[in-house]
C-alpha cells in the first residue's frame, strides 16, 4: 500500500511549532550556568613548587575543592595545614646515619633548623632515631613543662646535656630570660624552629632529593622509608616534624575535585608533585557547606600574581557543585576537544569524526564558554528532531493525527530529553540520521510510483554525510535504506528483464552508479570536516591514517564499564547509564540517568509485532520501512564485542515511536470507543511517566527517597 503525498498545511506548522517550542523551553531550562570561573593557572612541573592559601580567619576547614580546567597527564598535590591537630610526631636528626620515616600514614616532613647556621655540625651532633611512641621531648608545643624546664635551666648554654630547643622555642645557644618571655608569649602554641633554609635539601632513599618550601615543608615521596638532611651537600642536624597530609592525583576536564582536610586552620599548603594541566579555581569549604573567604595566596617557586587566578572568581562558584557548573560523563572528551578546535590545537578525542565537536564549538563561540554554551546546540538539534519526526510520520501514515502523535511522544521520550541536554554528539547523529531517512523514504515512495525525485536522494545522502562525519554508526540505518532501494529496483528488473546479465547491468546503472557518485561527494564532505586537524598541525597523510586508528580503536576496545549493556537488553531497558550524581544537603540529590520512557519502549516493542503482521497481510510499505530500518540499526550491534551502552539504541527511538504511532493511528481511525479511550490514555501515561522520572532525567534536585522509589529494578541505578 502506497500513501499519497500528504502535503503540509498551516495546522501542521502550528503543531510543529507548538510542540517544538514546548520541548525547547523544557530542555533549555536549568541547562547549565552561564557565569562560571574562566581564568586559569597552568602547571607544568616535575614537582617541588608549591603555594598556600591564607584564609581571612582561622576556621574549621572540611575540604578544599579544586576546579580542574584540564589535565594533560594529571595534577598531583600534597595538601597539609600545619595545624596542631594534624601534627603526628617529631624527631631530631644528626650528621651520621639515616633517619626513618615512621609508618604514620600520608604525611609531610617539616624541616626546622635548630641553631641558625653557626657551626651546624658542632651544634647538632647526637641525633637519635625515632622512638617507637614518638613522645620524647621536644614535642613541638609550648606548655607548662617547657616553662618549668626553662626556669630550672636558666643560665645554661648549648653543649650541656639539655639544650634550649628542648623547650620548644627558637634556640639561641643559651637558656635565659628571653626564652622564658618567648615561652610565655607562645604558650599553648607550636614551637618555631625555622631559620635560614638556604641550601638545605632532604635526600630520600626513594624519590630523590627535595627542597623544602619557604615554610620548611617537604612532600615525602611515595615509597620513601628513610632520609638525611643536608646543607650544601653536607649532612646537618635538624628538628623534623611529621604532619598529617593528603596526597592526591587529579584528572579531568572542567570538573570539581574534593580534597578532605578536616582541621581548624588558617593556612592550607599545597606541594606540587609531577603535574601537567590547568586549574581554574580553588575554594575552602567549612561546616554547613560554607565557602570560607580566602584572604591571599602565596607561592613558593610560583609567581603570586599568576596564582591569584586561582581565587579571583569565588563569586561565580556553585557549592555543592551540580551538573549546572561542571562537565559530566563523556562531556570531558567532547567539550575539551571542541575547545581545542576553537584554539586550533591538536584534538584530545580522535575516536570519532570531528563534525559533532565542531558543532559544540560553534555553540561555545556563540553563547560563551560555559555549561550552557556547550550544551545548547544539543537542545537545538533535539528540538529540530520534532518537526523532522512529524514530517516523516506524516509521510509514513498520511495523517496529521499520526504525525502529531509521533512528535508528541518524542517530546516526552526520556532518552531524547536527556541526550539533548548533555554536551555529547549523539543527538546530532540521530538528527542527521532521521533527516536522511525522511528524504530517503520520500525518494523511495517516488521510485515505487515511478516519480523518483533525485533531489530527495541528494538530500538523503547529504544528511548521511553529516551524520557519518559525526559518528560512523549512522551507516547502519543508511545501509538499510540502500538495501530497500536495491530490493525494489531488483524486483522491477525481475519483471522487465529476463536475462541475469541485463538485470545486473540494470542495477549497476541504477541505482548503484548514481549512489556511488553521491557517496563520493559524501566522502569529500567527510574529509573536509578534518580541516581543523590540518590547521592544528596534522600532516594530511595523518588524517587518512587516523581513519584506520578510529576503526582499530572500536574494533579492539576491551574496556569494561559498570553501566555497559548487551544489545538485546536495550528495548527492555535492563540497564540505564548513570551519567551524574551530586549528593546535596538535607537528603537531596541531583542525578542524571540515560534510559527510555518505559511506556514508549515496552509498548513499542509489542507494536512491532503488529507492524510485522501488516507487512505480511497488507504488504504495507510504511510498516516494511519501519521494521527494516529498526532491524538494521539494531542488529548490527549483535556481533560487536566491545563495551556498548543503551544510548547506542538512540537512533531507533524514533522507530519505536513509529511502531506505537502505527497502532494508535489504526485504533483511532476505526472510530471505536475503545480507540477513543486508549489513544489519549496512553498519551497521558507517557506524560505522567515523564513527570515522575523528570528529576532523574534532568538533574533537578529531588529527595533521595523519591529517586530510590523510581527504581523498578535493581539494575536501574540513578
Amino acid at each position: 500500500m502506497l500513501l499519497k503525498n500528504p502535503g503540509l498545511k498551516k495546522q501542521d506548522l502550528a503543531v510543529m511549532i507548538i510542540l517544538s517550542s514546548a520541548f525547547f523551553l523544557m530542555s533549555a531550562w536549568n541547562l547549565g550556568r552561564t557565569n562560571v570561573p574562566l581564568t586559569t593557572v597552568s602547571f607544568q612541573t616535575s614537582g617541588g613548587e608549591g603555594f598556600h592559601l591564607l584564609l581571612e580567619n582561622t576556621e574549621r576547614v572540611v575540604s578544599v575543592n579544586v576546579l580542574l580546567k584540564k589535565t594533560t597527564d594529571s595534577i598531583s598535590f600534597t595538601v597539609y595545614t600545619g595545624s596542631p591537630e594534624t601534627f603526628l610526631c617529631e624527631m631530631k636528626t644528626g650528621v651520621e646515619g639515616c633517619f626513618y620515616v615512621p609508618n604514620i600514614g600520608e604525611s609531610v616532613l617539616k624541616i626546622e633548623l635548630l641553631f641558625d647556621d653557626e657551626d651546624l655540625v658542632g651544634d647538632q651532633v647526637g641525633g637519635v632515631p625515632p622512638c617507637p611512641t614518638m613522645t620524647t621531648y621536644p614535642d613541638g608545643k609550648v606548655d607548662a613543662t617547657d616553662i618549668a624546664f626553662i626556669d630550672k635551666n636558666l643560665g645554661r648554654t648549648e653543649g650541656l646535656k639539655d639544650w634550649d630547643y628542648m623547650a620548644d622555642i627558637v634556640p639561641d645557644k643559651s637558656i635565659n630570660n628571653m626564652d622564658l618571655e618567648s615561652a610565655f608569649n607562645n604558650f599553648d602554641k607550636r614551637g618555631s624552629y625555622i631559620n635560614n633554609l638556604t641550601g638545605v635539601t632532604v635526600k630520600f632513599n626513594f624519590g630523590g632529593e627535595k627542597t623544602p618550601d619557604s615554610n620548611g615543608f617537604v612532600a615525602i615521596p611515595w615509597g620513601a622509608t628513610s632520609f638525611n638532611v643536608t646543607r650544601d651537600n653536607k649532612p646537618i642536624g635538624a628538628m623534623v616534624t611529621f604532619w598529617k597530609a593528603t596526597g592526591i592525583s587529579l584528572n579531568g576536564y572542567y570538573c570539581w575535585r574534593e580534597i578532605s582536610v578536616n582541621a581548624e586552620t588558617r593556612r592550607i599548603g599545597f606541594i606540587l608533585g609531577p603535574s601537567s594541566g590547568e586549574i581554574a579555581e580553588i575554594i575552602a569549604v567549612g561546616m554547613g557547606n560554607k565557602i570560607i573567604p580566602i584572604g591571599s595566596i602565596k607561592g613558593d617557586g610560583i609567581n603570586d600574581e599568576i596564582l591569584r587566578n586561582l581565587i579571583d572568581e569565588q563569586d561565580k562558584i556553585e557549592y555543592p557543585p551540580t551538573y549546572m557548573s561542571e562537565t559530566y560523563f563523556d562531556e570531558i572528551y567532547y567539550i575539551r576537544t571542541a575547545e581545542e578546535h576553537i584554539k586550533l590545537e591538536k584534538p584530545y578525542e580522535t575516536t570519532h569524526p570531528p563534525l559533532g565537536k565542531l558543532i559544540i564549538a560553534a555553540g561555545i563561540l556563540v553563547f560563551g564558554y560555559s555549561p550552557f554554551g556547550w550544551r545548547i546546540t544539543g537542545v537545538i538539534f533535539a528540538t529540530l528532531m520534532i518537526p523532522v519526526i512529524y514530517l516523516l510520520s506524516k509521510e509514513l501514515f498520511g495523517t496529521r493525527l499520526a504525525a502529531s502523535i509521533s512528535a508528541f511522544l518524542l517530546v516526552f521520550e526520556f532518552m531524547h530529553f536527556t541526550m539533548g541536554r548533555i554536551g555529547t554528539v549523539d543527538t546530532y547523529v540521530v538528527f542527521f540520521s532521521l533527516a536522511s531517512h525522511l528524504f530517503f523514504f520520500m525518494y523511495l515512495k517516488g521510485f515505487l510510483q515511478n516519480e523518483a525525485n533525485k533531489r530527495f536522494l541528494f538530500m538523503a545522502v547529504l544528511f548521511f554525510a553529516l551524520g557519518f562525519s559525526t559518528k560512523w554508526i549512522v551507516l547502519y540505518g543508511f545501509i538499510g535504506d540502500v538495501f530497500l532501494l536495491l530490493a525494489f529496483r531488483f524486483r522491477k528488473l525481475l519483471k522487465t528483464e529476463t536475462k541475469w546479465s541485463l538485470r545486473i547491468k540494470g542495477i549497476i546503472k541504477y541505482p548503484i552508479s548514481p549512489l556511488f557518485d553521491l557517496l563520493v561527494f559524501a566522502m569529500i564532505f567527510y574529509f573536509l570536516t578534518f580541516i581543523p586537524y590540518v590547521l592544528a598541525g596534522y600532516p594530511l597523510i595523518d588524517v587518512f591514517s587516523l581513519q584506520w586508528g578510529m576503526y582499530r580503536y572500536h574494533a579492539t576496545l576491551e574496556a569494561t564499564h559498570p553501566f555497559a549493556s548487551p544489545w538485546w537488553s536495550w528495548p527492555i531497558i535492563q540497564r540505564p547509564v548513570w551519567f551524574y550524581v551530586s549528593y546535596l544537603p538535607n537528603g537531596m540529590v541531583s542525578t542524571i540517568s540515560c534510559m527510555g520512557n518505559p511506556a514508549i519502549w515496552w509498548f513499542g516493542i509489542s507494536c512491532l509485532i503488529f507492524i510485522a503482521a501488516k507487512i505480511v497481510l497488507k504488504k504495507d510499505f510504511a510498516a516494511l520501512y519501519i521494521v527494516t530500518i529498526f532491524l538494521f540499526q539494531w542488529l548490527f550491534y549483535m556481533p560487536i564485542s566491545r563495551c556498548i551502552f543503551i544510548y547506542h539504541f538512540y537512533p531507533n527511538v524514533p522507530f519505536l515511536i513509529f511502531s506505537v504511532t502505527c497502532l494508535l493511528n489504526e485504533l483511532w481511525r476505526r472510530k471505536s470507543i475503545f480507540g477513543k479511550i486508549i489513544v489519549p490514555a496512553f498519551l497521558i501515561i507517557v506524560v505522567v511517566a515523564f513527570i515522575l522520572f523528570y528529576p532523574v532525567l534532568s538533574g533537578q534536585p529531588c529527595l533521595y527517597t523519591w529517586k530510590e522509589s523510581l527504581r523498578l529494578f535493581d539494575s536501574w541505578i540513578f
